[in-house]
């Protein structure tokens, strides 16, 4: 039992009763707009607004019991500060060996050689038994000051982590960091070795990074469609604080992301450009928001018959550019060579090839297979359960590509029929729809989702579904208790309120001349007609 339970299940209860609270305001106000009395108790509903928002802010740290036992996510923290500052000795395939043989210099061996291991070249679980053998094939790539360095920051995080949570570390997934990143990741983490003092300023680099977004959000959309967003990403269940709070510029990708639509809004296209570019290739899953606009784009040349592009759509394709020419060779100049944008593709190939119980989207949808899930593979045998889980996954997902390939067409198709007309922000919005669609990225990405909050400027209505929504992904850890269970219930609701936003979006223009030309009806008989009734 986690002692921390009654805390957790406390925040939890108090996050739940803020998405209800927030989708039941906003209803109140999208039916006091309907009624045309959009004034009518105003006050009371902004002030109830702010304070839900403020509320929701705090829920985001968990009401500052952040991960309940401490502030750091110390393993996040190790890959993502330990991964960056070494990368040109480890590359993105000998953190753990190289771990493993600090481990064995500061006199742990008996507990290295127990331990199982993951080898970052082919993402599979193997023993330690080679750099036991020979240590040297990681103190090769040193040179003897850096060695002694890296083994002090070893020692750092080793003393902050349990001997249990300590042995995990040596079978997660790796520094998965783009070279991009490293243009300040590295940079940064190698200003200084690693002291309480330091890394606590590492940490608070995402908190700056999250007040700069918001303050873009209040600049672009209003206080209260801040508000709205706010909400939804203080108390859903997608981005909570436990998955890379308290680490090193975890949040950078999110808050280039909703300041490049924010810049897009604020009719700053090669700002926005610039900064959508920039959290693409930070992340990838951003890159997706040009589709979107690329779909706009392809509009206006049909309805023009011409190949005709607007002078904004130039100026984020410029930005874009601009990012291309910036980030490449400053990234190549961080990371030690452009053979590191070489590592970066196959890690990620690798990943893609290699299924998790924390993926969300249509994949794990598709994947998911009930008599191979989690719960029933351990029942059979305790032996080798993650493996044989990965390759039943990825044999069902094959067996139902078609499938998968099907519906992605069908929702591309639908996202280019809501996008058409709209304003390039809204394009941009509903582009973060393809990130569950077409990906299948782990849950914290989901964040990204905050976007939808600002069709709150639209109608009120896309808030309170948004909180609504928030209140859904709350409760599926009280209703299953197996990871990918849990996944795949986070997965449909995803794609669910992707798709009913994108699609009423699609239809939306259709309803509103549907209703104008049965007002016309009405105004011209002087009573209602059948079509109006």
């Amino acid at each position: 039992m986690n002692p921390h339970q009654e805390t957790i299940d406390l925040v939890q209860a108090i996050k739940l009763a803020i998405a209800i609270a927030a989708c039941g305001l906003l209803v109140w106000s999208a039916i006091v707009r309907w009624l045309g009395r959009p004034r009518m108790n105003r006050r009371l509903r902004d002030s109830l607004l702010g304070i839900l928002a403020v509320l929701s802010a705090l829920c985001w740290s968990n009401f500052f019991q952040f991960h309940y036992s401490q502030y750091f996510h110390p393993s996040d923290l190790y890959h993502y500060y330990m991964g960056a500052k070494y990368f040109p000795e480890l590359d993105y395939t000998k953190l753990y060996e190289c771990t493993a043989a600090a481990d064995i210099a500061a006199g742990f061996e008996e507990q290295v050689v127990s331990r199982e291991l993951r080898d970052l070249r082919s993402n599979t679980i193997t023993t330690t038994q080679a750099v036991v053998a020979d240590p040297t094939r990681c103190t090769r790539h040193f040179s003897p000051d850096r060695w002694a360095e890296f083994e002090r920051d070893v020692g750092w995080f080793r003393g902050r982590l349990s001997e249990q949570n300590w042995n995990k570390l040596y079978v997660d997934h790796g520094y998965n960091a783009s070279p991009a990143w490293g243009i300040l990741g590295i940079t940064i983490a190698n200003l200084a070795p690693s002291t309480g003092s330091w890394i606590i300023v590492l940490t608070l680099l995402d908190w700056l990074l999250l007040l700069t977004m918001w303050g873009f959000v209040w600049r672009a959309f209003g206080w209260r469609v801040m508000c709205v967003a706010l909400i939804f990403w203080g108390v859903n269940h997608l981005s909570h604080y436990g998955w890379n709070g308290g680490s090193y510029l975890r949040q950078d990708w999110l808050a280039l992301l909703i300041i490049g639509i924010c810049c897009i809004r604020m009719e700053r296209p090669l700002a926005g450009g610039f900064a959508l570019a920039c959290a693409t290739f930070s992340r990838i899953y951003p890159g997706f928001i040009f589709i979107a606009l690329g779909l706009k784009a392809a509009w206006e040349i049909k309805r023009r018959r011409r190949l005709w592009i607007s002078a904004a759509h130039r100026r984020i394709a410029l930005g874009g550019l601009l990012a291309v020419v910036t980030i490449l060779p400053l990234s190549a100049l961080s990371a030690g060579g452009w053979s590191a944008w070489f590592g970066f593709t196959q890690n990620i190939r690798l990943h893609l090839d290699s299924p998790s119980v924390n993926r969300t989207g249509l994949q794990a949808v598709i994947a998911y297979d009930r008599d191979t899930r989690v719960e029933r593979l351990i029942k059979r045998s305790t032996l080798d359960i993650s493996s044989r889980w990965t390759r039943h996954r990825i044999f069902t997902f094959e067996q139902r590509r078609w499938l998968f390939w099907s519906l992605v067409i069908g929702f591309t198709a639908l996202l280019a029929y809501a996008v058409r007309e709209r304003e390039d922000w809204v394009a941009a919005v509903l582009g973060i729809g393809l990130i569950p669609v077409v990906g299948e990225p782990g849950g914290y990405y989901l964040s990204a989702l905050l976007g939808f909050g600002f069709l709150t400027q639209r109608s009120e209505g896309y808030g309170a579904v948004l909180c609504g929504f928030a209140a859904l992904t709350l409760s599926v850890t009280k209703i299953w208790d197996w990871p990918d269970d849990i996944f795949l219930a986070l997965s449909i609701q995803v794609l669910a309120f992707v798709v009913v936003v994108t699609a009423y979006l699609a239809i939306e223009r259709r309803i509103r001349v549907g209703r104008r030309a049965r007002s016309v009806q009405t105004s011209e008989t002087g009573r209602p007609t059948l079509g109006s009734m």
